[in-house]
């Protein structure tokens, strides 16, 4: 339990680093990556750094189910951060996911509700396509 809290601890000064541009720390991420035991202790450090700007960690996350098999839930809570800051690639991300007819019924509550959440924060900041994919996500989500 000692090891893994220590890999977290890790993996999370990584994603602060990477975040602040460390090319070292994004290089350790990717390391955690390719590696299938440590993989899964990459995915909130990569959100802290995509969230802050790092366009390589959102790269990463957002290509992360297909690649390095990531539960869609997962990403979409490593990725909410860079959404609610108006990261497009990642408002796009939900905007995809909402407006999948499948989504609303597929996702626990947790993930259904942020989808609602970054919609409307994207929403709020001006983004029309999230606005129309917010308002089709309801119909379905409030059934």
């Amino acid at each position: 339990m000692l090891f893994r809290s220590r890999l977290h601890v890790a993996a999370v000064v990584l994603g602060e680093a990477a975040g602040k541009g460390n090319a070292n720390a994004m290089q350790a991420l990717k390391k955690f990556l390719d590696d299938g035991t440590l993989k899964h202790f990459a995915l909130e450090p990569l959100g802290m750094a995509a969230a802050v700007g790092n366009a390589e960690a959102l790269d990463l996350l957002l290509h992360g189910q297909r690649q390095y098999g990531f539960l869609e839930n997962s990403i979409c809570f490593a990725i909410e951060p860079a959404a609610k800051s108006n990261q497009p690639p990642a408002v796009n991300y939900f905007v995809d996911l909402a407006l999948d007819p499948k989504t609303a019924q597929n996702h626990f509550y947790g993930v259904s509700w942020m989808i609602k959440d970054v919609l409307e924060s994207a929403t709020t900041n001006g983004n029309s396509q999230a606005k129309q994919a917010l308002d089709k996500f309801l119909v379905v989500y409030n059934r």
